[in-house]
């Protein structure tokens, strides 16, 4: 059966769970060679360099080849490429997700506005412009308020400002970011999908609780929840991704209230089949949702899930998006604690040297995974798709002995940078 997966930079986790289907993977132009190089090995995958930024004219073109190989759907396993998957399958009558839900996981203002509409809790958000005053927002949003590009991905380009003098900088930054033509493909991967609406930016609230985040599965109409992970407990100015673990520190009514809040958002954006990450974060007592992609989480999101309930959720994506699953029953695995995270870039420029790395030893460290090396060009937050060193994924018994790993970790490996 042939499935197709638009997709910037897709790994070999998405071919190994995809055994059993021919995969056709559109990717970037700039990555075409090395990806069709890549997957020459396995018979089960072709690759099509195209134009990720050609709007309609990509669209069109995924269309032809779909039609050439009788694709049966579209995977939603990459944030970028949900509204093009969207429009295609609107086209030849394939099963997704309907283009208003595709188009509200990438817009977090429109997402904001369906969710209002179901009465469902996220924070107060404002659309601005370059010349929005502060005071006015300062009125509205309190004395900290978050910057969002609606459309970003990986929290790039989110940021706290705490008074004028912050927020007129970083609003010039973010619009001036929008508008370059410059692009970095290696350190900006996802920069093709983002300002695409006539609302760009918006001032948000600040939620200065827990974050936490959770997959839910849904078999026609039918939600399945898979884990809460809690984040580390950030508070700006920028928010890269440096923690998350199981279990987390919710009692159980909090967690309950987390499930009802997932299972009326999956309803607001009417989900029949399929997946979705989404993002909650505390403000007092009150969880409000300020996320919701129609993907799986990341890589170690996956990894963990497949730990906890025994289940592939890239290969369950492709049986509840061919609608071929019951369904789905699951059993939480007991006394298993996971934490995964990484090292982020204090400053962009070269890395002269690198300490700790060959060094580190942790029992529960189940993987490292180097993402750069010494001579590298990197770039930190906020503007940065990738800040990270590195990534590493810790397992065992007990959380705290997790933390304990995860701060010998974040004290050893020191990044030098000119």
């Amino acid at each position: 059966m042939n499935l197709g997966i638009i997709h910037a930079y897709p790994n070999d986790d998405i071919v190994i769970s995809l055994k059993d289907y021919y995969l056709h993977l559109f990717v970037p132009i700039k990555d075409g060679m090395v990806l069709i190089e890549k997957y020459k090995k396995f018979y089960n995958v072709k690759v099509y360099p195209i134009n990720f930024d050609g709007g309609d004219e990509t669209v069109r073109k995924i269309i032809e080849i779909s039609k050439l190989v009788d694709l049966k759907c579209f995977l939603p396993l990459y944030e970028g490429g949900i509204i093009m998957s969207s429009l295609v399958s609107l086209e030849l009558g394939l099963p997704f997700y309907s283009l208003t839900s595709s188009i509200a996981s990438r817009n977090k203002y429109f997402l904001k506005l369906i969710m209002q509409s179901s009465f469902i809790s996220t924070p107060e958000s404002i659309p601005i412009y370059i010349h929005t005053p502060y005071k006015y927002l300062q009125q509205l949003l309190g004395d900290k308020i978050i910057l969002k590009i609606v459309d970003s991905m990986n929290s790039q380009a989110v940021i706290i400002v705490n008074n004028e003098e912050e927020y007129l900088k970083y609003t010039e930054e973010i619009f001036e970011y929008l508008e370059t033509e410059s692009l970095n493909s290696e350190v900006d991967r996802n920069r093709f999908c983002y300002g695409k609406d006539s609302v760009k930016v918006i001032a948000q609230e600040f939620c200065d609780g827990k974050e936490v985040n959770l997959d839910v599965l849904v078999c026609d109409g039918k939600v399945t929840y898979l884990g809460i992970f809690e984040k580390a407990d950030t508070k700006g100015p920028f928010f890269p991704e440096s923690m998350s673990f199981y279990p987390s520190t919710l009692n159980d009514i909090q967690q309950k209230d987390i499930f009802d809040l997932s299972r009326r958002a999956v309803e607001a954006m009417q989900i029949i089949n399929g997946i979705a990450h989404i993002e909650i974060r505390y403000k007092g007592d009150n969880p409000k949702l300020i996320d919701m992609g129609l993907r799986p989480g990341g890589a170690y999101t996956i990894r963990a899930i497949k730990e906890l309930y025994n289940i592939d959720i890239i290969l369950m994506v492709a049986k509840l998006m061919l609608e071929s699953i019951n369904p789905v029953n699951i059993k939480l695995k007991d006394d298993v604690a996971i934490l995964y995270g990484g090292i982020i870039f204090g400053k962009s420029g070269i890395i002269k040297n690198i300490d700790g790395l060959s060094t580190i030893s942790i029992p529960d460290m189940k993987e490292l995974r180097i993402l750069s090396k010494k001579g590298d060009r990197v770039v930190a937050p906020p503007f940065s798709s990738q800040p990270h060193l590195c990534y590493y994924y810790l397992q065992g018994n007990h959380i705290i002995e997790l933390f304990k790993g995860h701060s010998l970790i974040q004290d050893t490996i020191k990044v030098e940078i000119d």
